[in-house]
């Protein structure tokens, strides 16, 4: 595991909204189209938390190895199945990548409904490169301030940023990424013939 997702699954020990300082249970859902989601969940069970995925396809299993259920049903019985899992899981934080496909806003909608932290994360939103994590979520659920007053307030607090490259994935492995949990959607169909 790098240091970078042992530093996120640390804040998120300590930086919740819900169960601070306590032990947590996290649900994942669809993910970046790569391990990152499969590597901060083994981070968060090092550190005591309980985690668990929903794969709506092949194509999400094929990064994830950890505990996971696999959702067949159609998306007019999502809603009920998310609320079923949240409170089966009895979870504190909902984690998604990207927070306006159609299941992800489901499910935070219920999550939100039973003060679940909602968590969304997002490839170079900030800066290339770097996984950006927000609690409510991206754009208008971003917690990021508006004001440019507010954000140059918010600089003179930090040091200036290191932007020195870190986490360049080569253009062939990002597409040979891609291209694997495409064809693991194309090829499952018959096991998700319901996905939207």
């Amino acid at each position: 595991m790098d240091t970078h997702t042992a530093t996120i699954a640390a804040g998120l020990d300590q930086g919740s909204d819900a169960a601070a300082g306590g032990k947590r249970s996290f649900l994942f859902l669809q993910g970046p189209i790569s391990n990152f989601f499969d590597q901060l969940g083994r981070a968060l069970i090092a550190r005591g938390h309980r985690v668990h995925r929903i794969n709506l396809h092949f194509g999400d299993q094929l990064f994830w190895r950890l505990p996971a259920t696999h959702y067949r049903g159609r998306f007019e019985d999502w809603r009920a199945f998310i609320a079923n899992a949240l409170e089966e899981h009895e979870v504190t934080d909902l984690i998604v990548h990207g927070d306006r496909r159609l299941y992800h806003v489901v499910a935070a909608e219920e999550a939100r409904a039973r003060e679940i932290t909602v968590l969304s994360t997002d490839l170079g939103y900030v800066r290339p490169d770097w996984v950006t994590l927000e609690y409510d979520g991206l754009s208008t659920y971003s917690r990021f301030p508006r004001e440019p007053g507010a954000i140059r307030a918010l600089a003179e607090q930090f040091l200036p940023p290191d932007l020195m490259p870190r986490f360049h994935a080569p253009f062939r492995l990002v597409a040979a990424l891609d291209v694997i949990y495409n064809l693991g959607l194309v090829f499952g169909l018959p096991l998700s013939a319901n996905y939207r």
